[in-house]
């Protein structure tokens, strides 16, 4: 560069520095003024706030006392009305249970409702037959009255209330008969209280008090913050946290800034129990008089940049190709949270069918519980009826278990809390369950069922609780999608064998309605179904093929699917499984005594009375001596004081107060008479995972059993447990 050119160049650097130092010192000096002007508006904003607070704070607390006192007035005059009734009926006995003399004396007193309850508070008599039988323990709104049945000389009236049966704003009264026989209620519609209640009503005395545009006065309670009243109705029922105003002390005023209606505003709060007001008041209301000074600085900003656009002109092509590249890097972002948003689109709509799909599902069930319980219940005395109720309350149940456990293994595999557990096991006992499974309730659908197996070597090394989960549900499958006349076929079938594995394809083949074309790619995905059991019938979570796939995958396995509408579906798995040795036979206790139940007593330790309850129901049916303990402190102490030989084996569950069962567990293996402390201990819990299961053999358990319990496998796993301690 020529000597000319660098002086020019100094210059140039010299002219931009003063020009950018005058321009820095007049923007602060702009700043300090319009500092000073935005503070002193803000103060005359807080001050104005506060005489609006005052006011507001006045009127509402006028109108609460106003609306308690007629509130007091009404309750007093229902407790004559009632106290009247009460005298009527005391002296007219005869009239206690004639719903018509009920009806005219409630028509004499000018009430609603006149009920009458016995001694232990349920309803026995009244102008509502439909409530006969409804107790004080029935509910949070009856029972408000129930201190009244151990203080015969309380009278109550229970505040407004909606009516739990017509969704009437109802106010009830209750007192008892002077000879105790009957507590006698009245109930009543205030209409008129609830005209002056709503014609009171804080919201509609903000709405009427004047305020200037852009502000706004709040009135919300000051112990939930829910908003009660505001100069604009959207704010209604809100809470005042989505403002971000924070409740001072009661009694004093907090001056802060708040966001309304996406503006500014400077806020007032002062709490006026059981009131909070704010008062918000928009700052470029107040700041009107900033507006010129504003105006100014944009004008000469205007002028100044204009001037810096002129110097830094040879800087353009330099900032145009970085403008490039981050438009080229945006779009590139733009592109990646595009997928990410398609894919979660995606991964939402499954999940919300899901969600649908389960909440019909679960629903289905339990209405069936729950109103075959109800008819039990109301058919006592026959009992071949309530057997045939408590038939498909059973039915529910499993059906509603099996939603439940199909949910719970999906997570458990995708979240990698589930492990295969493989040890020895024979194939021909998997082609029996099936077998014995299926048989009966395919015959019931009108089902063909056949079942194959050619097994050379069935003795192998897997995980057959899993292997029998991967065949129930592929069965379970073909049973619901196979219309009455269809056929369903299974088979295992040795294919192949080297020195140390063989090698084995299931098959389970149905004629049923099949899938479209379009869903097969999709039949593993967590949460699909081709259609939903609201369109077929068919109930199920979707999640019992992805199960299905996992599993197979977690072996080692390859799953196949063909299928066609209205021709069928066919299930292929192909998977290999070490040998294993031949296995021993199994040990029976000393001696050859054969087992008989009677000679076991057994210690149940469960902390809940109905599964207490339920369990020695159970086991003494079967011929079980049981004993009980409600928690694991107690069933230490029984052990311990027991003889040798008095308890023969421990149900523990596991969530107990005091001592749970873990720690009772190790409790008494710790004890010193090893005939007390080797007693075969088994958790029966509604901990169902892989890892409580661990946890149990860890604390010195012999077993897992989980809730809810199924008799056949709780007297098994009893059987196999004191047969081979």
């Amino acid at each position: 560069m020529s000597p000319s050119a660098q002086t020019g160049s100094y210059r140039l650097r010299f002219r931009m520095g003063i020009s950018l130092s005058i321009v820095l010192l007049i923007l602060i000096l702009f700043l300090i003024q319009a500092s000073f002007i935005f503070l002193g508006n803000r103060n005359l904003a807080y001050r104005s706030a506060d005489t609006l607070i005052d006011r507001t704070a006045e009127v509402l607390l006028s109108n609460l006392a106003n609306r308690d006192s007629l509130v007091s007035a009404l309750k007093e005059d229902y407790i004559v009305r009632c106290t009247a009734a009460a005298y009527i009926l005391q002296h007219s006995p005869e009239i206690a249970h004639d719903l018509e003399e009920l009806r005219r004396v409630a028509a004499y007193l000018q009430v609603d409702e006149l009920h009458l309850f016995d001694s232990r508070g349920t309803i026995v008599s009244g102008t509502n037959p439909e409530y006969y039988g409804i107790s004080m323990e029935d509910g949070e709104q009856i029972g408000f009255f129930r201190p009244m049945l151990s203080h015969r000389d309380m009278t109550l009236c229970q505040d407004v209330t909606p009516n739990t049966a017509s969704q009437r704003p109802m106010m009830y009264a209750m007192v008892w008969q002077e000879n105790g026989k009957y507590l006698v209620q009245v109930g009543l519609e205030p209409k008129r209280l609830l005209e002056d209640m709503q014609a009171s009503q804080e919201s509609i005395l903000i709405q009427n008090m004047p305020v200037e545009k852009k502000s706004a006065i709040i009135v919300a309670d000051s112990g939930t913050g829910e908003i009660l009243g505001a100069s604009y109705p959207e704010l209604l029922g809100r809470n005042l946290s989505v403002l971000n105003i924070a409740m001072p002390e009661s009694g004093t005023t907090a001056y802060t800034s708040a966001v309304f209606r996406e503006k500014s505003c400077y806020c007032a709060v002062r709490v006026t129990e059981p009131y909070c007001i704010c008062v918000l008041q928009g700052v470029d209301l107040v700041n009107e008089p900033l507006i010129p000074v504003l105006w100014i600085m944009a004008v000469y900003l205007s002028l100044s940049a204009i001037a810096l656009i002129l110097v830094l002109w040879k800087s353009s092509d330099a900032l145009s190709r970085e403008r490039e590249l981050h438009l080229r890097e945006q779009q590139d972002r733009n592109a990646l949270l595009q997928a990410a948003l398609t894919e979660a689109e995606v991964a939402s709509r499954a999940k919300t069918t899901f969600l649908f799909n389960m909440s019909h599902d679960i629903r289905t069930p339990m209405n069936a519980i729950l109103g075959f319980t109800d008819l039990a219940l109301r058919h006592c005395q026959e009992p071949e009826q309530v057997c045939g109720y408590l038939e498909k309350i059973r039915q529910s149940g499993n059906l509603l278990l099996q939603l439940i456990n199909d949910v719970l293994d999906l997570g458990r595999i995708e979240s990698g809390k589930t492990q295969l557990s493989p040890a020895p096991f024979d194939l021909n006992s998997t082609v029996s369950t099936a077998r014995d499974l299926f048989s009966e309730s395919m015959a019931e659908n009108g089902l063909t069922f056949t079942v194959d197996s050619h097994l050379q070597n069935p003795d192998v090394v897997c995980d057959g609780l899993r292997l029998d989960q991967i065949v129930t549900n592929l069965l379970s499958n073909a049973q619901k999608f196979t219309p009455r006349g269809g056929t369903v076929e299974f088979s295992l079938n040795q294919v192949g064998k080297t020195e140390s594995t063989a090698r084995f394809v299931l098959t389970v083949r149905d004629n049923g309605i099949g899938m479209a074309e379009d869903f097969v790619p999709k039949a593993f995905d967590s949460f699909e179904r081709a259609q939903t059991s609201t369109v077929t019938g068919i109930q199920g979570t979707g999640l019992g093929l992805s199960i299905v796939k996992r599993l197979v995958d977690a072996m080692g396995g390859e799953i196949s699917l063909t299928s066609a509408p209205g021709k069928g579906t066919t299930f292929r798995i192909q998977l290999t499984f070490p040998l294993a040795p031949h296995p021993e036979p199994r040990q029976e206790l000393s001696g050859s005594r054969p087992f008989r139940p009677e000679d076991c007593p057994l210690l149940l330790v469960e902390d809940n009375a109905l599964n207490r309850e339920i369990a020695e129901e159970l086991l003494t049916a079967k011929g079980f001596p049981v004993v009980t303990a409600a928690n694991g402190q107690q069933a230490v102490d029984r052990v311990a004081s027991s003889r040798p030989g008095e308890i023969q084996l421990i149900l523990m569950d596991i969530q107990m107060p005091v001592m749970d069962g873990y720690a009772a567990a190790r409790a008494i293996r710790a004890l010193a008479d090893p005939r007390l402390s080797q007693i075969p201990i088994l958790a029966l819990t509604a901990n169902a995972f892989e890892s409580d299961r661990k946890n149990a053999l860890s604390a010195g358990m012999n077993g897992h059993v989980s809730k809810p319990i199924q008799a056949d496998r709780l007297y098994a796993a009893i059987r196999d447990a004191l047969l081979h301690r």
